[in-house]
């Protein structure tokens, strides 16, 4: 699941232990490309830790204006708990409007 606002992006894993995959481009040759450079241990190492790390980290805070490709996670850094603590609870509302029981998420 996820939110955001105008700059950042959370990203709440709620199967951490799940690997990566795309819902939307999984037969894409973008992502085959990927999965092949990663088999043949070519990738690059911040895609390597984005996309095939298992399992994934819970929370996923990425500035989409600084890092649109979403390659640093920046969640759990104290300068932006507040940041992240109203994404929180927006997924929170977001999920109970939708009806959608999922664990929620902690807010610190």
């Amino acid at each position: 699941r996820c939110v955001r606002n105008a700059r950042y992006k959370l990203i709440y894993n709620v199967t951490p232990w799940m690997e990566y995959a795309p819902v939307d481009s999984a037969g894409d040759a973008g992502w085959k490309d990927m999965q092949k450079a990663h088999a043949e241990g070519r990738l690059n190492a911040k895609l390597e830790k984005t996309y095939f790390t298992t399992p994934r980290p819970i929370y996923e805070l990425y500035d989409c204006e600084t890092d649109p490709s979403e390659l640093t996670n920046l969640a759990g850094k104290a300068e932006l708990a507040e940041i992240e603590r109203e994404l929180r609870k927006a997924l929170i509302e977001k999920c109970v409007k939708d009806y959608d029981f999922i664990p929620p998420p902690v807010l610190n």
